[in-house]
């Protein structure tokens, strides 16, 4: 039985599309397999000086303030905010709980910060660069983020512009957080860890 030649041609066409759908598929991949990483960079100005500006961004208590869907965080291993030690962050989006892993790597009191958060399909290792200045402390932030397999390797690129706003965002609300008038310039005593010295044990 001869087949219509409409029949072959529609069965032209789906070859054309499926061609079409494998290259796009492996341009895709292609992406996760030369791109290891995105780099994301900010720079913001905070009207507080850099230790009360780290120490906010230590305090588990002042986590909820200004990081998006901050539910709590729990030590796991390691001194308290010393290089090596780790936390377990949970957060909430619209309902779904989400657990961070974060490890502390570069911990240089009012000077530097650096942390490496591994989240379900991405990885991300942050430095934190901390710059005083005559308004306050200048920071400057580095987020080195890799996909955790092939898929999102290849993802991870595509999605730039949405993961630096939400990071972005973060610091836009600890900014405001801060220069909030109940906040002050001036800690009271006590709230404060040692200068040159991190938080003691029990007070984060």
């Amino acid at each position: 039985m001869f087949l219509s030649e409409r029949f072959l041609l529609n069965m032209r066409k789906l070859g054309y599309i499926g061609g079409l759908a494998g290259l796009i598929i492996l341009v895709f991949l292609l992406v996760g397999i030369f791109s290891k990483s995105i780099l994301l960079e900010q720079d913001i100005t905070i009207n507080r000086p850099a230790k009360k500006v780290y120490y906010a961004m230590l305090n588990p208590m002042k986590m909820k303030e200004w990081l998006v869907g901050f539910e709590k965080v729990e030590a796991l291993d390691g001194f308290l905010y010393g290089p090596g030690s780790r936390y377990l962050l949970t957060f909430n989006y619209g309902g779904h709980e989400l657990k961070v892993l974060q490890e502390v790597t570069v911990f240089e009191w009012k000077r530097e910060l650096g942390l490496k958060m591994t989240f379900p399909h991405i990885t991300v290792l942050t430095s934190i660069l901390f710059d005083p200045t005559d308004k306050g402390t200048q920071l400057n932030i580095k987020n080195k983020i890799s996909g955790n397999n092939l898929f999102w390797k290849s993802l991870t690129p595509l999605l730039k512009p949405w993961l630096q706003d939400n990071f972005d965002q973060n610091f836009i609300n600890l900014k405001q957080f801060l220069e909030k008038p109940h906040e002050g310039n001036t800690p009271h005593e006590g709230n404060t860890p040692p200068e040159g010295s991190p938080p003691p044990e029990g007070r984060p």
